[in-house]
């Protein structure tokens, strides 16, 4: 079985050769940090993604996407089976990585009770698997 970072390292490389872009460590590096406002990126962090060792944050994701025109969800998971799948991984990756974050802000997000956050976090949850279903859900609250 491949795994997640392997099939993310194949995604990047198929996005840089389909965009005409060198499979470069060095080359990913500068470019992803023209387009990144925190601390730039080694030439060794690009070459783990390149190669599969490792992935980066979903912050840093969404830049690669936005940097070859792709989509961040199909460029961190790929095709997935089915939603159930799509479901775990987003709530053991997608939602640990924005919380991590959010705790490191001056968001009020620790104020919330560990309860309001696990709502918050299911309803995020919710709102990914629908929009990557492509379903339109109207709830109504009485």
């Amino acid at each position: 079985m491949v795994s997640e970072s392997k099939s993310f390292a194949a995604r990047l490389q198929h996005q840089l050769a389909l965009r005409g872009r060198p499979i470069s460590p060095t080359q990913l590096a500068r470019d992803f940090n023209l387009r990144w406002r925190g601390t730039p990126v080694s030439t060794n962090a690009a070459r783990n993604w390149l190669h599969g060792p490792t992935l980066p944050t979903m912050d840093k994701i969404q830049v690669l996407a936005k940097m070859l025109g792709t989509s961040a969800e199909w460029l961190r998971w790929g095709e997935l089976k089915n939603i159930q799948d799509k479901y775990h991984i987003s709530q053991e990756y997608l939602i640990n990585d924005q919380i991590h974050n959010l705790n490191k802000t001056d968001s009020g997000w620790s104020l919330l009770s560990k309860e309001n956050r696990d709502l918050i976090s299911h309803i995020v949850i919710f709102y990914f698997i629908i929009k990557q279903k492509g379903d339109i859900i109207c709830l109504y609250l009485s």
